[in-house]
């Protein structure tokens, strides 16, 4: 632009020549001359004016030059690979699309001498030319309900853990509520929407899943193909609600619930992201939800809150929380264990069968026996892999007859710690004192705070002297007749003060009578 200016001023204002500008700035004279005959057209108005003294174009990117290697044949072939690749998409092939290299080493295959950025910005122009049009959606209070699952990064105990985060959203009033859970199971997943229609207190017409694998039982790109999973079919036909799935890679059709998933997970963890459990994360996050629901979306006039209010109106209420425990039968091992999720998990020895019934929830597990619903033990549910879960007390028996194995065991190195210290300080060599010790507090069914309480107290009478079991059981059956003394004290005192206030009310009447007959 600036050589351009020095041009016309040095020929029209300081009357050089074509030659001399040509020399004098390096320029080809066709150049100088172009420049000049362009300003004097401009002059004689036979040019739009100001064209000549505004910066030169030169013809590239977006000129009316035709490609040379682009040519039609070039142009249908990727046509017709693009459309191929639309019907992989369709058909779940979607990860065997031909990408932008694939379609530059198909052309040259064919002989075709085209560059691969000239593929890549054609590929670019025709996916902007189709790109798709949504149509915006309006719902009815109490209408839909969508849910997603996320997973967040959070310390929990002061370790990494990966947790996963359930996430429900009302379509209408965009109100908002969360869950997080170790694992994205089907336990979780029930537990989940048990959780929010009793938090919630209502029951939508719909609700709104992807493909996951815990709602669809069979897949089909075709969504009049797709089957529920039973534990879906279930549960909806429990709490008499509908359901949806979208189609195939479309997370646009549940929109608003996508949204939540990185709003909440933002807002809530953020700021805070460790806590002393897993427990105490949900706390928190129950919070942060409450928080976000008294706000007022964008573009209306009321809290969300306040329109959660309004679906709940016309919504279904919610009924009893529904049992969501899978029943399961499961073979013990030689450990008298079963396997569960990698897992194992003991069984009291007392149970001689070779499998056993297991109620599977996402924190717990509850073993029954073989006939009838007695529970026989409860573990809490592991997190990790290939871990062992031993309780003590399912092995007394067995422990008896082989009391030295007692000492490196798995079981008492999952005890209680203060029983680990009391075995290791006073049952060092007296392993079959300390299992009988324990067999008697079982068969007892004796709290193990009142075994604690009288081992202290019996440590503190006798401390240089051995812990002896019958000074123990002694001290226990004392403390147990002098409760139930007490018991008959307060009782008796109780019965007495009746019979008193009996012989009162009986003397009134008597001089009661008195007073008329006279």
């Amino acid at each position: 632009m600036i050589d351009k200016s020095k041009i016309i001023i040095d020929y029209f204002h300081n009357g050089k020549s074509q030659r001399i500008i040509s020399r004098e700035m390096r320029i080809s004279r066709p150049t100088v001359k172009k420049y000049i005959e362009a300003y004097k057209q401009e002059s004689l108005g036979t040019a739009p004016r100001k064209r000549s003294i505004s910066a030169p174009q030169y013809g590239s990117g977006t000129s009316s030059r035709s490609k040379r290697r682009l040519v039609s044949e070039v142009t249908t072939l990727i046509d017709e690979l693009l459309a191929a690749n639309e019907k992989k998409v369709a058909t779940g092939k979607h990860k065997q699309q031909m990408k932008g290299t694939d379609i530059h080493e198909y052309l040259l295959e064919k002989g075709h001498q085209v560059g691969y950025t000239t593929v890549c910005n054609y590929i670019k122009q025709v996916k902007r030319q189709t790109r798709p049009i949504y149509i915006r959606q309006s719902y009815a209070p109490g209408q839909s309900i969508e849910f997603d699952w996320c997973e967040a990064r959070l310390q929990l105990a002061g370790e990494q853990k990966r947790v996963m985060m359930a996430v429900f959203t009302c379509c209408y009033s965009n109100y908002r509520q969360a869950y997080l859970f170790h694992r994205q199971d089907m336990q979780s997943f029930l537990q989940a929407h048990v959780q929010f229609f009793e938090d919630f207190g209502r029951v939508p017409q719909e609700v709104v899943y992807d493909n996951m694998r815990v709602a669809v039982g069979k897949f089909s790109y075709d969504p009049k193909e797709k089957e529920a999973t039973d534990s879906l079919l279930k549960l909806s036909s429990y709490y008499l609600f509908n359901y949806r799935f979208c189609n195939a890679y479309k997370g646009n059709e549940k929109g608003s619930v996508e949204r939540s998933v990185e709003y909440v997970r933002r807002k809530a963890f953020c700021k805070e992201d460790s806590f002393d459990d897993l427990s105490a994360a949900n706390t928190h996050l129950s919070a942060v939800c409450h928080r976000l629901n008294q706000q007022t979306s964008q573009g209306k006039t009321e809290s969300i809150a306040v329109l959660a209010q309004e679906e709940k109106e016309v919504m279904r209420p919610s009924k009893a929380a529904y049992d969501i425990g899978e029943l399961l039968y499961l073979k013990l091992d030689k450990y008298h264990c079963f396997c569960y999720g990698t897992n194992y998990y003991s069984v009291p020895e007392s149970l001689q069968v070779k499998q056993v019934a297991v109620k599977v929830y996402p924190d717990k597990l509850l073993v029954y026996a073989h006939q009838g619903h007695r529970i026989v033990a409860e573990h809490q549910r592991g997190n990790g892999k290939y871990q062992w879960y031993i309780q003590l007390g399912h092995y007394l028996k067995t422990l008896a007859q082989k009391p030295g194995a007692i000492a490196r065991s798995t079981a008492l190195q999952q005890a209680d710690s203060w029983l680990q210290d009391l075995f290791e300080t006073h049952f060092q060599g007296r392993e079959k004192a300390f299992i009988a010790l324990l067999q008697w507090q079982q068969t007892k069914a004796i709290p193990i705070t009142d075994l604690r309480r009288a081992i202290e107290k019996c440590l503190r009478i006798s401390p240089y002297i051995p812990l002896e079991i019958d000074k123990v059981k002694l001290l226990l059956q004392t403390s147990a007749t002098a409760e139930k003394e007490e018991q008959t004290t307060s009782t008796s005192g109780y019965t007495a003060s009746i019979q008193q206030h009996c012989r009162q009310q009986l003397s009134e009447h008597q001089a009661l009578f008195k007073t008329a007959t006279t």
